[in-house]
Parts: C-alpha cells; structure tokens; sequence
C-alpha cells in the first residue's frame, strides 16, 4: 500500500513538473469574452411587469419576448443576437484550439516520449527512481512506415503491433474517451467563462470529439494500406469515407506525410486538427519534411502562454491519467 501511495505522488509530480515544461514550451491559442450570452438572460422590466397591456410576467426571458412581440422586448432581443453570435463563434474557436493542443501534446510528448526528454521530467523520474515511459508502440509504427507510407511488415518483428490489426493506426473507442475527458475538462472552464451553459456545453464538446475520431479513423488506417475502423473497435471509418478525396482530407494526409518523413518525426504532430505546430515552430514540408518558417508572429506565442495558464490544473491532472492509464509494452518491444 505505502509503495502504491509513493508511485501515485511521483507520477504526480512528474505531471506537474511536465505541465510547468509545456507552460513555457508550448503554447496554444485561447480566447476570452464577457460572461453572458449563451444563456437565457432574464430581463426584468417594472415599469411594464403589471401593465395590463403587457401580456406576459415580471422577470419574463429575453426569448419570450417574440411571443408577445413587446417593442423594448424585441429591441433587446435584436442586441442579443450579435452577442449570442460572437460567444458562440468564440466557444467554437476555443474548442478547437483546445483539441488542437491535446493532439499535439499526446502525440509528441506521449505517443514519441518526449516527455522522457524533458529534463526537468528526468530529474523528477531518477530521483524517484521511476522507470522511462515506454508509450503505447506508436515509435514501433513508424520504424516499419516506409517514404509512399506503405507499411514494412514482419511478423514477430514488433510484437506489440502484431496484436492489432489497425497496427497502431486507428483510434479506439478507450483512446476516444480519454482524449474526451482531457479535453472537457479544459474546455468546461474555459467555455463556462466565455458564457455557455453547461447544457450546451456537454454535447458539443462530446460531438467535437466524436467527429475528430471519425476524421482520424477515415484517414490515418486508409493512408497507410490498412482496413477500415469497424464500430466495435472505433468511431467508423465507413461514415467519413467518402470524403478522402476532398481538398481537407487531401491536406490532413499531406501534412502527416511530412511528419513521417521529418528526422525524427519531429513535426507536424497535428493529425486532425493543424494550428499548434504553426504556432510553436514545428510545421514541416510534407514532400520533404525539412522544417517551414513559422507562419505566425514572435508574439502570438507568449499571449498564448498566458492564455493557458489557468488551465495548468487541469492540464497536471490529464498528464497524470494518461500516465497512471497508460498499458505497458510488451518486453520485446521495450527499449
């Protein structure tokens, strides 16, 4: 029990630690607006609350003002609606930039082990004499990933992918809702404070990332030669199949060409939703994977540092769920 205890307040530390590193590494966009809008607002109107020639109560919401079409009413419903507009634009902006930052942050720092790079990580991991964190044989993929992305195949070479048929390409429904709980609670916070209701909230959020499994499941197996994702494992393949060919998909698969022909693989850890490896420095040529200027100014990056900070709890808290949740590696594969 005592070493369960002492495992679990190292792994959380490291999770800390690491969240401080991505603070001051890596940034990704948020935005900020009033805290009204998406909900109801009630308006109360005395002077009109018991006139006989108002139909309707005292306190009565803004949206029941188009039944009794009341004139101040329906003036303040006209300067809501811009409002209403500008939150709902910026909640969806907000979502995105934050499921763009966990697919970068999962992607490098989980899925490549850059967290074990990290040296304040190393520090932490030595002193507590933790062991690497050996992933989940996303390195394996790509050591059999030829230039055309055609798979090298060797059975008994990477055991690990042998077990999967998808061999490490698709997204399981367990990787679905990790990644949706990571995302929520960063999104939750975030949106509360632009003005949405929780109702409102809770479904969008959950479709978001519905459509980013299906977007990834649509792409990532079919690019490298492999089957479709059935609903048994994953969000299907077959519903966003007809769209490969189109100019977004074209681009997706493009952009992760140049992360698999990068040295390294370092670049372009955006699969389905591009935006922070613009942002930090680590977009690449698709055809060549040699690194591209970054399209976006100096300052972006430290506005968007400041924007994250509020969210480094929550960040600590899904850095920990994914190490604590994460299956270890068959020995053969370990290294």
């Amino acid at each position: 029990m005592a070493m369960a205890r002492r495992r679990c307040s190292a792994l959380l530390m490291v999770a800390v630690v690491f969240s401080v590193h991505l603070a001051s590494n890596f940034v990704t966009p948020s935005y900020a607006a009033p805290a009204t809008g998406l909900r109801v607002t009630r308006i109360s109107q005395p002077g009109l609350a018991n006139s006989g020639a108002v139909g309707r109560p005292h306190g009565a919401t803004a949206l029941q003002a188009f039944d009794g079409m009341d004139g101040l009413d329906s003036v303040s419903s006209a300067m809501e609606l811009p409002i209403v507009i500008g939150q709902a634009a910026l909640g969806l902006a907000a979502i995105y930039a934050i499921m763009s930052m966990a697919e970068y942050v999962y992607h490098r720092y989980f899925q490549h082990l850059g967290l074990n790079k990290v040296q304040a990580v190393r520090t932490v991991r030595n002193t507590l004499q933790l062991s690497a964190f050996q992933g989940d044989g996303h390195v394996e993929h790509h050591r059999e990933t030829l230039d055309d992305m055609s798979l090298d195949i060797e059975p008994g070479r990477e055991v690990v992918l042998d077990e999967d048929p998808f061999r490490g390409t698709s997204f399981p429904w367990e990787g679905t809702l990790k990644m949706s709980a990571g995302v929520m609670l960063m999104a939750y916070p975030t949106l509360t404070f632009i003005g949405w209701a929780p109702q409102v909230i809770v479904p969008v959020v959950v479709s978001a990332m519905l459509l980013h499994a299906l977007v990834w499941n649509a792409l990532h197996p079919n690019m490298h030669g492999l089957p479709d994702v059935p609903l048994e494992v994953g969000a299907p393949s077959f519903v966003l199949k007809s769209f490969r060919e189109s100019a977004l998909f074209k681009y997706l698969r493009s952009n992760h060409e140049g992360h698999h022909r990068a040295v390294g693989s370092h670049g372009n850890y955006n699969v389905c939703c591009p935006g922070v490896d613009q942002i930090v420095g680590t977009n690449v040529d698709p055809l060549t994977g040699v690194p591209t200027p970054k399209p976006v100014p100096d300052w972006v990056a430290p506005l968007c540092i400041l924007a994250i900070t509020p969210l480094m709890p929550a960040m600590a808290f899904i850095c920990l769920l994914v190490l604590v949740t994460y299956p270890p590696l068959p020995k053969a594969t370990a290294k």
